[in-house]
C-alpha cells in the first residue's frame, strides 16, 4: 500500500518514483514498453514530505484497487488529481493478482497465469473465475483500513520500522471513505461497499458487478463509468442491469474509449507517440488521450466530492459541454 497526501512545500525532498524500479522494469517487458519508461518517470510527489496541516480538519480518505495483471501506479493521474483536492489516496496492489509485486526487500512476485477462456469472456465465466480474486481483494481492503486505523492512532505499522510522514496521525478522516478502482479493482470496490461499512461510496471504472452485489443491491451512492471496449461492455452493461440500486447512482459511458482509457496509459501512449506498442494503444480506443484524462479526474473528484465531503456537485445530474464524451446511461 502506497499513501498519497496533501503535502507540505517540500522542494528538498526527492520527487517520489512512478514505480519502484525492479516491478518497473517487469512491467515493461510484459507491456512490450520501450526499456526505463516505466523505471524513470516520477511523479509530481516528494517522499515522506511533511503531511500539510493547515487546519485541524483530517482529510477523506479513498482507496484505489487497480484490474487484474495491473498495477497501482497505472491510477497515478487520478490519485495526484485527488490529492490536490484535499484527499488522502492509498493505492494498494494485491499480490498474485497485481502484474508484480515488489516488496521493500526487492523481492518480485508476479501475478499468476489467468488463461482467456475458449471463445473469450463472458459474464458468467468471469463470475466463477474471478470470485476467489474478489474475496482476497476484499480482505486485502479490511486489511488496509484496519492498517489505516493503526496510523491515525499514532502507530507505526511498517514491517521494517521506517518512520512515517510528519503530521500524518490524526490526518485522517476514517469516517469519510471511498473506494475507486478499474477493471476487477471497480468490481472489487462494489464488493466492498456491500460488505465494508466503513466505506460511504465507491466508483467503479469499467467493472462488472459481482453476484452477491447483484443479487443484494446496493443502499450507498455508487458510480459506474464504462468505455467502449467491445468484449467488455456487454458484459459490464449485463450485470449493471440485474443490479438493484436503493441509494444514489449513475451509469456513465465514456465513448469511443477503450478499456485502459481510464489509466495512465492514456498519458503514457500520449508521451511515447509512435513508440507506443500497437497492443497497448489498441486497449485506448479512438478517443484523444487528454479528454479520457480530464473526464476521468473531473468525474472521479465530483463523485467523492458529493458523497464524503457532502458538496453539491452538478457535473453527476446531467451532460456536460465540458465533457462531451461522457455519455449518462439508464
Amino acid at each position: 500500500m502506497q499513501l498519497w497526501y496533501p503535502a507540505e512545500e517540500s522542494s528538498d525532498r526527492p520527487r517520489a518514483r512512478y514505480m519502484d524500479a525492479g516491478a518497473a522494469q517487469e512491467l515493461e517487458k510484459a507491456a512490450n514498453l520501450p526499456h526505463g519508461v516505466l523505471g524513470a518517470a516520477r511523479s509530481h510527489a516528494r517522499e515522506t514530505a511533511a503531511v500539510a496541516r493547515s487546519d485541524s480538519d483530517p482529510y477523506p480518505v479513498v482507496l484505489y484497487s487497480p484490474g487484474s495483471t495491473s498495477a497501482r501506479g497505472f491510477g497515478t493521474t487520478v490519485v495526484e488529481e485527488l490529492v490536490s483536492q484535499g484527499y488522502v489516496v492509498v493505492t494498494v496492489d494485491h499480490p498474485y493478482d497485481a502484474a508484480v509485486v515488489e516488496f521493500p526487500d526487492g523481492r518480485l512476485v508476479p501475478a499468476r497465469q489467468v488463461d482467456v477462456p475458449e471463445g473469450g469472456w463472458d459474464l458468467a465465466t468471469l463470475d466463477v473465475l474471478a470470485e476467489p480474486d474478489r474475496a482476497a481483494r476484499v480482505a486485502d481492503m479490511r486489511f488496509v483500513l484496519d492498517t489505516l486505523q493503526q496510523i491515525q492512532d499514532g502507530a507505526n505499522p511498517d514491517a521494517e520500522g521506517r518512520a512515517l510522514p510528519d503530521r500524518l496521525a490524526g490526518a485522517l478522516d476514517l469516517s469519510r471513505v471511498g473506494m475507486l478502482g478499474h477493471s476487477l479493482g471497480g468490481t472489487t470496490a462494489a464488493q466492498v461497499l456491500l460488505e465494508e461499512p466503513r466505506v460511504l461510496a465507491s466508483f467503479a471504472m469499467d467493472s462488472e458487478m459481482p453476484p452477491p452485489v447483484r443479487a443484494a443491491g446496493l443502499d450507498r451512492p455508487i458510480l459506474l463509468m464504462r468505455s467502449d471496449e467491445p468484449q467488455l461492455a456487454p458484459i459490464t452493461d449485463a450485470a449493471w442491469k440485474e443490479l438493484q440500486t436503493r441509494g444514489w447512482h449513475r451509469n456513465l459511458r465514456m465513448v469511443d474509449a477503450g478499456h485502459m482509457s481510464l489509466t495512465d496509459l492514456s498519458v503514457l501512449c500520449a508521451q511515447l507517440g509512435d513508440d507506443c506498442p500497437k497492443e497497448v494503444s489498441a486497449m485506448l480506443g479512438s478517443i484523444d488521450n487528454e479528454q479520457a484524462v480530464a473526464a476521468t479526474r473531473a468525474y472521479t473528484t465530483a463523485f467523492f466530492d458529493q458523497h464524503l465531503k457532502g458538496q453539491s456537485r452538478p457535473l453527476l445530474d446531467q451532460p456536460s459541454s465540458d465533457h462531451p464524451q461522457i455519455e449518462f446511461l439508464p
